[in-house]
Parts: C-alpha cells; sequence; structure tokens
C-alpha cells in the first residue's frame, strides 16, 4: 500500500477474533487483540492512516445463540458497548477514525428479511424454518441505531477528548432516479426508495426519527424511539459516512396497480427503449457516486461526508 501511496487503510474489526463468545462476561482473546495492535502500528509506520470499522455484519455466533442476538436490544446494546469500548482502550489515539457499523441495511435486510446473510432468517419457508421478514428487520434496524448511539456516547465521554478522534456510521444504498420526471408519482416513489434505504438509518441520527414514508407504510412494525433512545441516537455522527459502489435505477410507480414501484436499472446505452413497467434491464452507470454524495448532502447536513470503501473483517 506504501509503494501505491495510500495515506489512508479502512478495516474491520472481527468481533469473534477479539472475544470469541462475543459477550461483556466472556473471555478476550488477547493474540486476537494483539493482532490488531501490531496491524495498526504497523500501518502508522508507513505514514498510513488507520480507518477501523468495529461491526462489518459478522455477529459472534454465542450471542445469536444465547439470546438471538441483532433482535435482542437489551443485551445485543450492552455487549456490543462493552466490545467497542474494549478496541477504543486497546488502540487508543493511534485510531483516529471510528466507524461503528457497516451498512447496517445490509445486516438487517439481508440477515432478517431475504434470508441471504447471517444468520439467514426470512418468511421464505423455502430458505429457513425462522423469520418473519414483516418485521424482524425493522426491530433489528432500530436495535443496531441504539447500539450505534451508545458506543458512540461511550466513545465520547471516555476516549474522545484525550484521543482526539472521530466517530460515526457508514450506510449504503442505491441512486435511484424516477423514469419520468413529470410523473409525481414516480417522484414520490424514488424518494420513497431511497428513504427507505439511507434515510432509514440516516434521519434518526441527524434528526431523531424515521422518516415519515416509513412509519406511513409499517405503522406499527417500525419501533418508536423512547425519549431517552432519541437523545442517544440524534446527533451520533461526527461524520458521514457513505458506501457507494453500485449502479443507479430508475425507480416507476407501477401503472397497473398503483399500488407499489418498479425498480428498473438503468443502462448504459441511450438507443435502448425504455422498459415497460415491471421490466429490468441490466445496465452500467458510474454516475450514482456523485449524485449520492451531492443530492444526499442536503437532507443530512453534516461537518464531514466521508465515502468509505469496502473494508471486509480482518480475519
Amino acid at each position: 500500500m506504501k509503494s501505491l501511496g495510500a495515506k489512508a487503510y479502512r478495516f474491520s474489526i472481527s468481533w469473534s477474533r477479539v472475544i470469541p463468545l462475543g459477550g461483556r462476561d466472556d473471555p478476550v482473546n488477547d493474540k486476537g487483540l494483539q493482532y490488531y495492535v501490531d496491524l495498526v502500528d504497523e500501518l502508522l509506520a508507513n505514514g498510513i492512516q488507520p480507518m477501523v470499522t468495529l461491526f462489518h455484519w459478522d455477529l459472534p455466533q454465542g450471542l445469536h445463540d444465547r439470546y438471538g442476538g441483532l433482535l435482542n436490544k437489551e443485551e445485543y446494546v450492552k455487549d456490543f458497548v462493552s466490545y467497542s469500548k474494549l478496541m477504543f482502550k486497546t488502540l487508543r489515539s493511534k485510531v483516529k477514525f471510528w466507524i461503528t457499523y457497516n451498512e447496517p441495511w445490509c445486516s438487517s435486510v439481508l440477515g432478517y428479511s431475504i434470508g441471504q446473510f447471517a444468520p439467514g432468517h426470512t418468511s421464505d419457508r423455502n430458505k429457513s424454518k425462522v423469520g418473519d421478514s414483516s418485521t424482524e428487520p425493522w426491530q433489528v434496524g432500530h436495535n443496531i441505531l441504539i447500539a450505534h448511539g451508545a458506543a458512540v456516547k461511550a466513545y465520547r465521554e471516555e476516549f474522545k477528548e484525550k484521543d482526539g478522534g472521530v466517530i460515526g456510521i457508514t450506510l449504503n444504498g442505491d441512486w435511484v432516479e424516477p423514469w419520468d420526471s413529470e410523473e409525481p408519482k414516480d417522484v414520490e416513489a424514488c424518494e420513497r426508495k431511497l428513504e427507505f434505504a439511507i434515510s432509514w438509518f440516516a434521519d434518526p441520527v441527524y434528526f431523531g426519527e424515521y422518516p415519515a414514508s416509513m412509519r406511513k407504510q409499517l405503522g406499527d412494525r417500525l419501533p418508536q424511539f423512547t425519549e431517552e433512545e432519541k437523545a442517544l441516537v440524534k446527533g451520533s455522527n461526527d461524520f458521514y459516512g457513505m458506501y457507494v459502489s453500485f449502479t443507479p435505477n430508475f425507480v416507476i410507480t407501477d401503472r397497473l396497480t398503483l399500488s407499489g414501484t418498479t425498480t428498473v436499472p438503468t443502462t448504459s446505452s441511450t438507443s435502448q427503449p425504455k422498459p415497460t413497467p415491471r421490466t429490468l434491464l441490466a445496465t452500467s452507470n458510474s454516475s450514482s457516486k456523485t449524485n449520492m454524495a451531492t443530492q444526499s448532502a442536503p437532507r443530512h447536513s453534516r461537518p464531514g461526508f466521508v465515502r468509505t470503501p469496502s473494508a471486509s473483517a480482518s480475519s
């Protein structure tokens, strides 16, 4: 990396590497901790700034077995904060950039709705015997936000002044545009798509509430923040982290029923005829990166915008 002129390197801690069973009262793996100390020291010795992510989709199996993992707000938040504080204390001022969660949408939706990521929960009984896609992803997303806010609070109160770092969360999402910019329903559907992907997590961090479109569509399935939780989550970002590497999509209101939306990937060919509703086309278009940065920024004002490339858990 030094030979390439890299000035920063983002990597993710494997929670189960440093606390194999995951819990706040479980034994720490000192060799696992030392691995990350050595990694950070080597980066700094070569003039490369470490950017550390605490959670990149890999919940310790022990916590899932013990109390249901991300579905258990009371226990999970305590264990995540304890793990986070262990890493803050171990790496201290050597790390100036901390990220609590990488792409929480993936953990919530792919893990607890589609069943693609661990633990594979879904309502699709052809894939899994357990899971409720109508409720679990929203509860998991809520619990992640609470855990994020609690970890940020711990860092700010116990480490930030001495260590001089910043801390935030990294989100993800596909850039979308209305299929017909003059069709109000397409414009509304496009905004709703962005809200369900990005604002789901960003709005609570910056405004203290979920988007109105989510509350309207999900009703009681979307958890409510207590006043204490709202205070914990709102303002819990020193920077806005965004992972953008996706193809932009056109969003079109379902013309047949007007009850939903259809996401239509864009095409690189301007001669490609417009697809009819419910038709998907292959695509290749990199403009999403610029659009995401420039268009998402005004809604979620922040002191800094960081585009965070992929960083798999180091194991």
